[in-house]
């Protein structure tokens, strides 16, 4: 309900009254709109938004579809944009289960006020990051990145500086002057 009825000022997101910046590129943006279209025609419920932004620029609406298959598209592609796919589970196995059934990993994250049920599900999602009761929470100074087809490597954090470095090793044997 909160996203749904948000105000949304799309603009330059270096302007301190946008609220929501454009996507990456047009090519991006026809990939989201295409998610959208698929997500409205495999059967899952629109709760909201699902449409382009204004006629020029590259945005989006916040878009949240519910009563989502395990096999639709929407559910089981990386779409990098403003949609959320939401599908329901009984347990927490079942939950953990879902959301492993996926060849991505790049983030998660879990909602609970139970500290040993976030230690179980963050430890058994196979997932580059996780975050309790939030989402993204990107830091600097620790590594983020994807498992499984969600990318390679680490951004951020000591890890990144692996990727920028090349290790060498150089041995001498040292012969005394004749």
């Amino acid at each position: 309900k909160a996203s749904a009825e948000a105000p949304t000022v799309a603009g330059n997101p270096l302007d301190a009254s946008t609220t929501k910046g454009p996507v990456v590129s047009r090519v991006q943006h026809e990939k989201i709109l295409d998610f959208i279209r698929q997500g409205k025609q495999s059967g899952a419920k629109l709760l909201f938004g699902g449409e382009r932004i204004g006629k020029t620029g590259y945005f989006v609406e916040n878009t949240a579809f519910a009563d989502v298959g395990d096999d639709a598209t929407i559910m089981r592609e990386e779409i990098f944009g403003p949609v959320a796919s939401i599908a329901k589970f009984s347990t927490e196995e079942e939950g953990i289960f879902k959301a492993n059934d996926s060849h991505h990993g790049l983030s998660a994250a879990i909602f609970t006020n139970d500290v040993s049920r976030a230690h179980r599900v963050t430890k058994a999602l196979e997932s580059g990051q996780v975050t309790v009761n939030a989402w993204a929470m990107l830091s600097p100074n620790v590594p983020f990145g994807g498992v499984k087809e969600s990318g390679f490597g680490r951004d951020m954090g000591e890890e990144a500086l692996e990727s920028w470095t090349t290790v060498k090793a150089v041995k001498y044997n040292i012969f005394p002057r004749l």
